[in-house]
């Protein structure tokens, strides 16, 4: 610190080298206060001393300590921004740009071009964010969810407002579930457990009904599932034909997967009514004609 002490003629301003009266308070060239108290005992000491001529405290390294905090206020600051807590970040640099006191003139001035640059990232960022909502909502109008997530994924949090946030909520419960039930139709197709991959198709064109990947897949494994269907009904097997039938995705059910379903639930209903039945009967025997003109393959 240069050291502009009292001389002859009055008290030298440290800020702009003028010479005031002994008994000024303020600098007449610049305004600045002559005076502050002594940390340790709250004295009043010239801002140009190095040692309190009261209790002797180091003037100095309560600069430096005051000067450590103006920094620490700095560094919090750039975390805010980090964190997108614009406001935070301004007011926490308000505080070292407003500093009069001119030996933390480097500090203000630092601070005072952070905040400018804070500014202008702020207002940046808050035009992206007002266009990824805007993109969002047209997505979601449009039953786009797939879209909504990729919109608002890099949309910090904090930043959104209420309306969007709950678009948010409902775009991540949606990948969630997407998700979730892609790795049931990998896990599913790899054991080639088509009746587990056409239920989980289903499931996932219900959220997105306009997926392509899925639609296409969604007709693969309905061949898949009829020829199962058709084979368990040849084999007696009806309730897996049925299970089989109910996995084809509502996107390529036809006629021809229709008239299945209805055979398949006729033989299946048909074939029950004999389970635990103790006694031949008319009716029954009425019955086990049609289950037989339906399935002459069946033995029984």
């Amino acid at each position: 610190m240069d050291q502009q002490l009292p001389t002859a003629s009055g008290l030298v301003c440290g800020a702009c080298n003028a010479v005031n009266r002994s008994e000024a308070k303020f600098c007449a060239g610049c305004g600045q206060s002559l005076f502050e108290d002594c940390a340790k005992c709250l004295k009043p000491v010239l801002l140009t001393q190095s040692f309190c001529g009261e209790c002797g405290a180091d003037l100095e390294q309560m600069i430096r300590t005051r000067r450590q905090r103006y920094e620490g206020l700095m560094s919090d600051a750039v975390a805010a921004a980090k964190e997108h807590d614009y406001q935070r970040a301004i007011e926490l640099l308000e505080r070292v740009s407003e500093l009069s006191d001119y030996r933390f003139r480097d500090e203000a001035v630092d601070a005072s071009k952070a905040i400018e640059k804070i500014r202008i990232l702020e207002e940046r960022t808050m035009a992206a964010v007002e266009s990824a909502i805007t993109l969002a909502q047209q997505a979601e109008a449009a039953g786009n969810l797939h879209e909504v997530a990729k919109h608002l994924s890099g949309i910090p949090y904090r930043l959104l407002d209420e309306n969007a946030k709950g678009m948010f909520t409902r775009s991540q419960t949606f990948t969630k579930q997407w998700s979730s039930l892609e790795s049931e139709v990998r896990a599913a197709i790899a054991e080639k457990n088509w009746a587990v991959v056409g239920r989980c198709v289903q499931q996932l064109l219900e959220l997105d009904a306009h997926h392509e990947p899925y639609r296409r897949l969604a007709d693969q494994v309905a061949g898949k599932l009829v020829a199962d269907a058709r084979h368990a009904l040849d084999n007696g097997n009806y309730d897996v034909a049925v299970a089989q039938l109910d996995a084809i995705p509502d996107i390529v059910t036809n006629q021809e997967t229709r008239s299945l379903r209805e055979l398949a639930d006729n033989i299946h209903w048909l074939s029950e009514q004999f389970d635990g039945e103790p006694f031949a009967s008319p009716m029954l025997g009425r019955l086990a004609v049609r289950l037989a003109k339906e399935t002459p393959q069946d033995p029984r």
